[in-house]
């Protein structure tokens, strides 16, 4: 029996192809990373802004001082207050307002944007020509531009039985209250 040459080349090739590709290995996986989020669980927030407040009898310019505390990324409680010189429309000088909140934090964080939108419920109290306690609604953005320090800007409606802005009693109390500041984070 004769064997063709060919054939005898060809076998070892065969042979060290399949051997070959069976210890090859793997494919390379591909992994995707999502960007960490900035926006931590358990986390104390200082933050200093500007504020203005606005309502149908006057307005006024001043600043704010404020802390949160999140006990996840998503819900938080905090304290702020702020002092603002009010001017009323009709009136010559402004007067001192003092504005003491308690919020509740809902935000919502994108990492992928270092954004983090969030809403803001609560009360509290304002003081000036005449005291009295308010409830609020607003909602916010804050920008992180890294874990620590980030941007913000919210606004709120203060609400309540009687208009802060005016010396009329029996109105109710429509007012906004604006932040722009920077806020810390640990």
């Amino acid at each position: 029996m004769r064997t063709r040459p060919i054939n005898f080349l060809l076998t070892p090739l065969f042979v060290f192809i399949i051997l070959a590709s069976s210890f090859a290995g793997e494919k390379e996986k591909a992994v995707s990373t999502t960007p960490e989020c900035r926006f931590r669980s358990n986390e104390w927030q200082v933050d200093t802004s500007v504020t203005s407040m606005i309502c149908a009898h006057g307005a006024g310019l001043g600043g704010n001082l404020g802390v949160a505390y999140f006990w996840s990324k998503y819900f938080g409680l905090g304290l702020d207050d702020s002092i603002v010189g009010h001017k009323r429309w009709n009136t010559v000088g402004a007067i001192g307002v003092d504005s003491l909140q308690a919020d509740f934090f809902l935000r919502y964080p994108i990492s992928s944007w270092n954004l983090a939108p969030y809403l803001m419920l609560g009360g509290g109290a304002i003081w000036g020509s005449n005291s009295q306690g308010v409830g609020h609604l607003g909602g916010g953005v804050e920008y992180r531009l890294t874990p620590n320090v980030g941007f913000f800007m919210d606004c709120r409606w203060l609400y309540g039985t009687s208009d802060f802005c005016d010396s009329t009693k029996g109105d109710v109390i429509s007012m906004t209250l604006t932040r722009i500041g920077m806020r810390f984070a640990f």
